[in-house]
């Protein structure tokens, strides 16, 4: 070979590399030529986490079954047991993104890529089309309450019984007959459950119509039943409701009263049972974790008129009162706290409010109820006829406030689904029980989980696990029984 030949090959060679290199690298780091806008564009990836295994992705109604496809790049696939996992390079853009499994209700959404961004839609649940419903128990129940460990389920028949469901053993069985409490007859609309469902507080009445206020204790082996009624004398039975209970949240066996601005304590295993004046001027009261927290009222004279009142917590363990904010004057009625040291506030005129470090900010109204998720990072709120999403960390250039869903009909018995692998939301509007996502890009994905056999208001709520939901509903002879579905 001469050598002007290989002069010739090692300069076209040097050209070659100079001309090539920069397009592999770019290549390599996810460019791409966009034939569609005619210019070169960084890919974007799209990370897709479902908790059913074995799912379907189609990708604007074209079906993914390879590595490549005319949408997109390089396809990662993780399917089995706990999930599927999907990651997808793909050209900056809009695209339909659906998910779906025969026997299961499909997910879709509209997202938007990015060039040289993740866009990520994880903790997606298919809901089963036709969720298997079973009848668990109940003749004729009264009133229901479930335990908030999500553990178990308590109910009071027609004929004065008290019955206990567990969850997790698949038993029920009766707590309490009518021969426990002899000479009383259970009040059908009254029933307060312990949050470890050890101590249960019912109402029950005399002969005469006089009220009774019992405390089954059913940690013991034999359960026992605590009439507390003489104790609670000095105050307005007849006036009390749930409202004016709460559970000491360490102790089971002693129980908080709310009467007239003035919070009394009750321990059923001491033999003198007189409240224990605990607190004054309080205006409401609210318990969580080992801490109760509560609005009192300034009875000095304070320079400041528009802070006459704050809110704090009480660390019961280790008796200790924190104030965490002075609030300006309102009629404040309930406070909602997170298991992360975050509150909010709700107003008698359903305003509702975030208790920042220094302030107080309004963030809804019109509110009926809210509840916190499992992150602590969302807020779902119900108004009467909607469900709204509060993100405390939303993403860039997102709002805090978002519409998930709104209906004609009132929406009830909204909550989280008791689990951090994703974060949707149950609900009864109409005679529909129904889940939606909590995510409110494009548009919230909903689901029907039962068709109900009437349109008021029925006792819904999950196993601490999520995946059951137990309702009551209107049996076959016309009576209100337990049923568990299964939305696994």
């Amino acid at each position: 070979m001469s050598k002007k030949l290989r002069f010739f090959i090692l300069f076209f060679g040097t050209l070659l590399f100079i001309i090539t290199a920069p397009i592999l690298i770019a290549y390599s780091i996810g460019y791409r030529y966009d034939f569609e806008n005619k210019r070169v564009v960084k890919k974007g990836v799209l990370v897709l986490w479902a908790e059913n295994s074995d799912v379907e992705i189609l990708i604007n109604d074209e079906k993914i079954e390879n590595t490549e496809t005319k949408s997109s790049g390089l396809i990662n696939k993780y399917l089995n047991s706990k999930g599927s996992l999907f990651e997808i390079e793909l050209l900056p853009g809009s695209y339909t993104i659906k998910l779906q499994k025969e026997g299961y209700v499909a997910w879709e959404k509209r997202l938007n890529i990015k060039s040289g961004y993740a866009t990520i839609a994880d903790g997606i649940h298919l809901f089963p089309e036709n969720p298997e419903i079973k009848k668990i128990g109940g003749e004729n129940i009264q009133i229901a309450s479930f335990a908030e460990d999500g553990k178990k389920a308590y109910w009071i028949e027609e004929d004065s019984s008290l019955t206990v469901f567990d969850f997790s053993k698949k038993k029920v069985e009766t707590a309490l007959s009518q021969k426990d409490i002899k000479g009383l007859t259970l009040d059908k609309n009254f029933l307060f459950v312990s949050k470890d469902s050890k101590s249960i507080l019912f109402k029950a009445l005399d002969s005469k119509r006089n009220t009774h206020f019992l405390i089954l204790d059913i940690s013991l082996k034999k359960p026992k039943v605590h009439n507390i009624t003489s104790e609670l004398a000095k105050m307005t039975i007849s006036d009390l409701s749930s409202e004016n209970f709460t559970w000491h949240p360490k102790d089971s066996k002693k129980l908080l009263v709310l009467h007239k601005e003035n919070v009394y304590e009750i321990d059923i295993l001491e033999e003198d049972k007189t409240p224990k004046l605990l607190l004054d001027n309080i205006l409401t009261l609210t318990s969580n974790k080992d801490k109760i927290y509560f609005i009192q009222k300034d009875n000095t004279q304070n320079p400041k008129p528009i802070l006459q009142q704050a809110i704090f917590s009480y660390d019961l363990k280790n008796i200790r009162i924190r104030k965490i904010l002075e609030l300006p004057k309102g009629k404040y009625i309930k406070i909602i706290p997170s298991s992360n040291s975050k509150y909010l506030l709700l107003d008698k005129e359903g305003n509702l409010f975030l208790v920042n470090s220094n302030n107080l900010e309004q963030i809804a109204d019109n509110v009926k109820n809210a509840c916190w998720s499992e992150s602590n990072n969302k807020i779902l709120i119900k108004k009467k006829y909607e469900l709204w999403i509060y993100d405390v960390k939303p993403e860039k250039d997102e709002r805090n406030l978002n519409l998930l869903t709104r209906y004609s009909s009132e929406v009830y018995n909204a909550f989280f689904l008791p689990t951090t692998k994703y974060d949707y939301a149950v609900f009864q509007v109409g005679n529909k029980i129904k889940a939606v996502e909590c995510d409110y890009r494009y548009k919230a994905n909903a689901s029907d989980l039962v068709i109900l056999n009437q349109n008021k208001k029925t006792y819904i709520t999950s196993s601490s696990d999520g995946n059951f939901l137990y309702f009551v509903g209107i049996g076959k002879k016309k009576q209100k029984v337990l049923y568990e579905v299964n939305i696994e």
